[in-house]
């Protein structure tokens, strides 16, 4: 089933809404709504989801606290919603498409700078961000500014080469968060830098055998907490065990998630706890 335009809707929130979302398809565009010079936060969630996803108001709720910004969360639930991963899987590239689309639509009627962009995807969704870079960098020669990779969808993007997948290219800068890698998740490095909590892989501190999606939900869990927190230290290493094993201790650190250090680079490790709060803090 071919992905239409009104298919993807987008709902904004910011000081101005009250907390409450307005749908950018079916509103006016109004300057008043959207402040051109603060950062444009798109949230975009996976398969099975849509815009009741777990992660979406607790990740708003954490930036309206940070404050000067907008939120604007992506529902694709009318293709996301299928049993059938392989056919939703089909959907991805066009769902980056319209995703991109607006974006361009946005700029153009709030006045917003492209780099203002910064894509969170989780799952599929990461590959949406990363499709939706790829639209805007085709159409205008333009990167946005940043994309969050959350645990990266792997299932039928394992061999993927960059043009159909999340690479490095599709932003100015691209932080990936890896918490089933090699499951639900990518298992190899595709961003500018990449954090291991945990060693990246399942299960994740706290985590049940029997939760079988756990593990791949704590990239999401992880990344709203790191909002409002410097507590997520990583260190940089060339694999977990050198890590674990305490090798690596005068390496680099790096902050995971929102308020991570741009000019970092390379593949980055930690350990988390079992529960909220999961920041162990410095190392």
């Amino acid at each position: 089933m071919a992905v239409q335009k009104q298919d993807v809707t987008f709902y904004l929130f910011n000081s101005d809404t009250k907390h409450r979302g307005i749908n950018l398809r079916k509103t006016t565009l109004d300057g008043t709504k959207m402040n051109a010079n603060l950062p444009v936060k798109m949230l975009i969630h996976g398969w099975m989801d849509d815009y009741t996803s777990y992660w979406y108001q607790p990740t708003i709720e954490e930036y309206l606290k940070k404050g000067n910004v907008n939120v604007v969360t992506v529902s694709w639930g009318k293709h996301s919603k299928n049993l059938v991963y392989p056919t939703v899987v089909k959907a991805v590239r066009a769902v980056g498409q319209h995703v991109g689309d607006m974006i361009t639509e946005i700029s153009a009627k709030y006045n917003v700078p492209i780099e203002n962009f910064h894509l969170i995807g989780h799952s599929l969704g990461a590959h949406i961000s990363g499709f939706a870079g790829k639209t805007i960098l085709n159409q205008r020669n333009l990167k946005v500014g940043r994309i969050t990779g959350l645990d990266p969808a792997w299932p039928s993007f394992e061999k993927a080469m960059p043009d159909d997948r999340l690479c490095s290219n599709d932003a100015h800068f691209v932080d990936i968060i890896h918490t089933d890698a090699g499951g639900a998740g990518y298992a190899t490095s595709i961003g500018h830098i990449d954090f291991y909590p945990n060693g990246g892989v399942k299960k994740q501190n706290g985590c049940s055998s029997l939760d079988l999606g756990c593990s791949h939900k704590r990239a999401a869990i992880y990344f709203y907490e790191s909002i409002n927190s410097n507590n997520f230290v990583a260190v940089e290493a060339s694999n977990f065990t050198e890590f674990d094993y305490g090798r690596c201790n005068r390496n680099k650190r790096a902050i995971m998630g929102e308020n991570v250090d741009r000019s970092l680079s390379g593949n980055f490790y930690l350990h988390t706890n079992k529960k909220s709060p999961f920041a162990k803090g410095p190392i």
